[in-house]
């Protein structure tokens, strides 16, 4: 591993996740006044990585991850109005840009800002599509815990054979089975039990079997 390189990089990503940096964002879109328990930069970061790291099924979930990750107890009333203001969604969605302009992670080269914005959306809902992706495969498996990020790093070997069927009309649950075959062999959690102890799961977050 390079020092030089892991230097870059984390000093990437410290500029680009920085608390004064995240806070003025939050205060620009409406989503802080003034500077709380609850800040942009806190609500941001414990809000992502819940949502990275595991299924969320209610706000309750989130907010055990804030507390977790911030070590100050946060009532849920309070958290709650943090979230129901409209300036919440406007600040995630200048979050999701500034990631993507700050992290370099696609760079879409075009000079029309129309066509940039919607290649944005368009990356967010292939990170949706391999979400539901994680998620059906669990349902589909009888329970067996799936790492999402592990879906997030194969999927593409099942979207296409998706995108066809859905492009044709036919075929698709054949398509289906195959796909979650494959990411129930190849994306499983390694140890849940330990992820529970030392993971992403110690915030509270519980694996969601099929009713």
């Amino acid at each position: 591993m390079s020092p030089s390189e892991l230097t870059k990089v984390r000093d990437t990503l410290a500029r680009a996740l920085s608390v004064d940096a995240v806070n003025q964002l939050g205060r620009d879109t409406g989503q802080a006044v003034r500077l709380r328990t609850v800040t942009p930069h806190r609500l941001c970061l414990a809000v992502v990585s819940a949502l990275a790291g595991g299924h969320v099924e209610s706000l309750a979930d989130l907010l055990r991850a804030f507390n977790y990750h911030t070590g100050v107890p946060v009532a849920y009333k309070a958290f709650y109005n943090r979230l129901a203001r409209v300036g919440f969604a406007l600040f995630m969605c200048g979050m999701c840009a500034r990631l993507i302009e700050r992290l370099r992670l696609h760079k879409f080269e075009t000079a029309n800002p129309h066509i940039a914005e919607g290649l944005i959306w368009a990356s967010l809902c292939a990170a949706i599509l391999k979400r539901f992706l994680a998620h059906a495969a669990q349902r589909v498996g009888s329970g067996v815990a799936v790492s999402t990020r592990r879906v997030a790093m194969c999927a593409w070997h099942i979207l296409e054979e998706l995108v066809r069927a859905l492009l044709r009309g036919v075929g698709l649950r054949g398509a289906l089975r195959r796909g979650l075959t494959y990411l129930l062999a190849n994306a499983r959690r390694a140890n849940v039990p330990r992820e529970h102890r030392t993971g992403r799961l110690r915030a509270g977050l519980e694996l969601v079997t099929p009713a």
